[in-house]
């Protein structure tokens, strides 16, 4: 794959927070119309980091699909950050940055030039060369994105080409505009007149995925309380995956703030609780915080919601799940 380097004006230099999500739109025009309306100065806050479509005047035949990026990877397109309430973002997406946390994706379908309430419809050539640019960037492989031309801010490259690699191949990571943005981007490649699918994300998803493979578990062992109590996480907080406390995709932030069954401090720097989603479900799932940001923790209240007979059934499982890893390792190494 190719990508052509237009830039835009029309971005926030800097990084400040970590991707986590593909985000897909459909331009309502095309590619030479985004190209105009990218690297204008008319004052118009408008960009994101790709564009796809037809009729680049840079190489190739104007009906062969081709990949522009505006912004530099590293920096803050505009395209993603009108976060609202009414779309699905929630402690794995934190409304802060938004546009920092993601990278948007423009499609070329031919704007007003059918029926369907004057909005076209994505063509197969530019689907599979989105898909393409997809694969490409979840790959995070630095020489192969500067291969295809791609740019950065200059000292981000490390830090994006990791984060990259790490979005997780789902569908609350390769989604489409409405997602986040909820009714303030009804059709933002949701169904329409003339294209009843919209966003084929179950398509992006089956193209994208690696080939089968039976991962290793990753279990975090905890001491389960004999007395469970209750620990009030504060809207802000992450929680992290393991008790190394370091960045990953698997980290969750807390927002709003909530009671959380309380599972103990086996160290000084941490402490663990059983993570409760913001309806209110218990997810089974020993999360780990920094002991500094939960201060508050109580007995449970009588009844309490957090049994004895949940804990003793996680531990069981954990316990389970640590020999079989044990098992699978030693057939690994020989041992």
């Amino acid at each position: 794959m190719t990508v052509y380097w237009v830039g835009s004006p029309k971005f926030t230099a800097g990084h400040p927070a970590p991707l986590i999500a593909l985000v897909h739109h459909r331009m309502v025009g095309t590619l030479r119309s985004t190209d105009a309306t990218f690297t204008s100065t008319d004052g118009r806050e408008a960009s994101t980091h790709f564009g796809v479509g037809y009729g680049c005047g840079r190489a190739g035949h104007p009906t062969t699909a081709h990949v522009h990026q505006y912004v530099r990877l590293g920096d803050q397109a505009w395209g993603n950050g009108n976060w609202d309430p009414s779309g699905a973002w929630n402690d794995r997406y934190p409304t802060s940055y938004v546009n920092s946390r993601t990278i948007s994706i423009e499609h070329h379908d031919n704007g007003g030039r059918t029926r369907g309430n004057g909005k076209g419809v994505v063509s197969e050539a530019v689907i599979a060369a989105s898909i393409e640019l997809d694969r490409l960037l979840l790959r995070g492989n630095l020489a192969e994105l500067r291969a295809a031309g791609i740019r950065f801010r200059a000292g981000t490259e490390t830090a994006i080409t990791r984060e990259l690699g790490s979005i997780p191949l789902d569908r609350h990571h390769v989604i489409d505009h409405h997602y986040i943005a909820g009714r303030l981007k009804p059709s933002c490649w949701r169904p329409w007149a003339d294209d009843p699918t919209g966003f084929p994300q179950a398509r992006y998803l089956a193209a994208l995925a690696p080939a089968p493979s039976t991962p290793e578990e990753t279990v975090n062992s905890y001491p389960v309380p004999k007395v469970p109590s209750v620990a009030t996480v504060p809207a802000g907080t992450w929680l992290y995956a393991t008790s190394a406390l370091q960045p990953s995709p698997d980290n969750l932030q807390v927002d709003p703030g909530r009671d959380m069954p309380y599972l103990g401090q086996p160290s000084s720097t941490y402490r663990v609780v059983e993570y409760v989603d913001e309806a209110g479900v218990h997810q089974g799932r020993a999360m780990f915080a920094k002991a500094s940001e939960i201060t508050s923790v109580r007995p449970a209240p009588d009844p309490t919601p957090f049994s004895q007979a949940r804990l003793d059934a996680a531990q069981k499982a954990a316990a389970a799940a640590v020999k079989v890893a044990a098992e699978r390792a030693a057939a690994a190494y020989g041992a």
